[in-house]
Order: structure tokens, then sequence, then C-alpha cells
């Protein structure tokens, strides 16, 4: 088993629930108040919807790609798109006024 400060750990389970959840929060409540000021549910679709739906996402997924046998570096990588793609696609339905 892997020391868990070491590089090759693979991502916990509970980051994998942080990562996707605070950038879900983020991306859902400060994203559109940066870019469309004028829609008013800004802060809610953070808060209420991609904050709460992307930890349980995070979860899900998480324990999916652990049981999946891939490497460490791989989940990481996994991690990080998921990530990236959590922010492109809120923002993307954030600022659909």
């Amino acid at each position: 088993m892997a020391d868990p400060g070491s590089s090759d750990a693979p991502p916990g389970l509970l980051l994998w629930a942080l990562v996707l959840g605070l950038t879900g929060v983020v991306a859902g409540v400060f994203g559109p108040a940066i870019f469309a000021p004028q829609v008013q549910r800004n802060p809610l679709i953070g808060a209420l919807v991609t904050g709460p739906l992307a930890l349980i996402f995070g979860m899900l997924l998480g324990k999916a790609v652990q049981r999946s046998g891939l490497t460490a570096r791989l989940q990481w990588q996994v991690l990080f798109g998921c990530a990236g793609a959590l922010v492109t696609t809120t923002l993307y339905f954030g600022l659909r006024g």
C-alpha cells in the first residue's frame, strides 16, 4: 500500500468528494456572479445545486475510479479532468440567462 504522503498515492474517496464539491460551489457562486452579474440567481446555483450535486457525483465517481484499477497517476488526471469539465459545464449553464 502506498504512503498517503507520497506522490504515487491515489486520491481518496473523501478527496474526490471535496475537490468536486468545492469546485461546484465556487464555479456556481462566483462564475455567474463575475460573468453575468445581472442574473439574480447567482449564489443559488452554487450553494443549492452544483455544490451538493458535485459532492455526490464526486463520491460516486471516486468509488468507481478506485474500483476500476487505474494507476494512481491516471486517477489524479481523471479527478482534475472532471473538475475542469464541471467548471465548464457550470459556467455554460449558469451564463445562459
